[in-house]
């Protein structure tokens, strides 16, 4: 699995590239290092850009427990907003399975996309902020 970030503080926003197969452990120990490190900010949104990842060995109760430990680090209460872009429908369901368990964790937006262009837009909409 290759992971990228980049960060665009002028506009807000934490860009996550995901290619290959999925590791949940390697994509948890990823994040548990980042949330720690001082790149990290709360009130980063985050567009996570899946479409070339491999959600094969993924297994649902791994998102219920990815989402667990994002949901301690990431943010506060509608400080934030995520969109997870896919391609594929299975990767769409486990992705929708990690939105909904994610926002009962906290109340920051998260929303699944087949279409980046789409998810950019919602990214800059003020107005969805919480």
């Amino acid at each position: 699995m290759e992971l990228t970030i980049q960060i665009d503080k002028k506009n807000n926003l934490r860009k996550h590239e995901v290619k290959g197969v999925i590791s949940v452990l390697e994509l948890k120990q990823h994040l548990e290092s980042y949330y720690k490190s001082s790149m990290y900010g709360q009130s980063l949104n985050s567009l996570w850009d899946l479409r070339d990842a491999d959600f094969s060995e993924v297994k649902p109760e791994q998102i219920k427990k990815l989402a667990e430990m994002v949901g301690r680090y990431w943010g506060g209460p509608g400080e934030a907003k995520s969109a997870l872009v896919v391609s594929r429908d299975l990767d769409y369901g486990l992705t929708r399975m990690y939105e909904i368990i994610l926002s009962t964790i906290n109340s920051n937006n998260v929303r699944v996309f087949r279409n980046i262009r789409a998810a950019e837009e919602w990214m800059v909409e003020s107005d969805n902020r919480t």
